[in-house]
């Protein structure tokens, strides 16, 4: 016999007849369902917690009964299950009061002498009441600094550098010119 198989005895045999209606019940491993107390039609209570019956619509395929016979060998029957029962756990939650639990997020004071530059999502400046979102521009005073004497007299000599190229190349295509005649 397989690991983790127990044997079973069938007791008397089943005689089915064709009014007769099949159901298949799928039940959990850790049930026991010699200890089942029906509680109402669609609950059952199994020691200290309880199930839910429901039928579902699982397709029975090529799903076939085994009967056994007076030698305890099964033997197919041919007919097939006419409804799919599950067994579940039901599991009871506490009721929530979310008013109570609800706590309202702070807001952040805004430190003084700074500026919000970027709002939550969703707000503008008028939602914390600030006059306008426009950035302040502030003047800048034009200073006769060393980087841009430099940047000037560098901008100068690669003028004057392009301009010797030039020459440069119209002096060798007159030479070369006269040398082809």
């Amino acid at each position: 016999m397989p690991a983790g198989y127990q044997k079973v005895s069938f007791g008397e045999p089943l005689a089915l007849k064709p009014e007769d209606e099949l159901w298949l019940v799928q039940i959990p491993n850790n049930v026991d369902i010699a200890d089942a107390k029906v509680v109402s039609e669609s609950e059952i209570q199994v020691g200290a917690s309880t199930y839910a019956l429901k039928a579902t619509e699982m397709p029975v395929g090529n799903c076939q009964v085994l009967i056994p016979d007076t030698n305890s060998v099964l033997h197919p029957t041919g007919t097939k299950p006419s409804k799919v029962m599950v067994l579940t756990k039901r599991v009871g939650l506490p009721k929530i009061d979310y008013d109570e639990v609800r706590v309202a997020k702070p807001r952040v004071e805004q430190v003084k002498n700074m500026r919000m530059r970027h709002f939550p999502t969703g707000y503008s400046a008028k939602a914390f009441g600030i006059a306008s979102e426009s950035p302040r521009k502030v003047a800048k005073p034009e200073v006769d600094s060393p980087l841009k004497e430099k940047s000037k007299s560098h901008k100068e000599k690669s003028k004057k550098d392009k301009k010797d190229k030039k020459d440069k190349k119209d002096k060798k295509d007159k030479k070369d010119k006269t040398k082809s005649k």
